[in-house]
């Protein structure tokens, strides 16, 4: 499952919003995942 919905295109590059794929497998796992520790994630990733 590697595919990107239409609508993520906007933002896949950058990845300013979490792709629809990684709360998915996160929450079958029993994990949530906000969008600030997303983004805390990808700047520490950039550094």
């Amino acid at each position: 499952m590697t595919e990107l919905f239409a609508f993520e295109g906007d933002f896949v590059d950058n990845l300013r919003c979490i792709p629809m794929q990684v709360p998915y497998k996160l929450d079958t796992c029993g994990i949530k995942l906000r969008l600030s520790d997303w983004n805390r994630i990808y700047q520490n990733v950039l550094i």
